[in-house]
């Protein structure tokens, strides 16, 4: 049981960097292709503000399953899920106001 409790957070985080790392990939490569350079400007804005909307959603994701491990995993302490919740929430509208911005 102590080598699970040491670990708790390793699989929320995982998850997290190689999703939103692969997002960065993603978008490196589409904007890569020779068609997708010739698009409008606006077109390439609507795929950032894509692949922008999908990394918010991984890190609310991360954020939610970090906020019910610690109620499990830190029981005398339950409001730092919140706080993890309010932090991912602030740094998510962070990156929607620079991609919709």
């Amino acid at each position: 049981m102590s080598k699970i409790r040491d670990w708790w957070l390793l699989d929320p985080s995982i998850k997290l960097t190689v999703g939103v790392i692969g997002l960065f990939i993603l978008e490196f490569i589409i904007f890569r292709l020779p068609m997708v350079q010739q698009l409008p400007a606006e077109t390439s804005s609507i795929i950032t503000a894509i692949i922008r909307t999908l990394m918010v959603v991984l890190i609310l994701v991360f954020a939610l399953e970090v906020r019910a491990k610690i109620r499990v995993y830190i029981p005398r302490f339950p409001e730092s899920g919140d706080i993890v919740l309010s932090l991912a929430s602030l740094i998510s509208l962070l990156i929607l106001y620079a991609a919709y911005g």
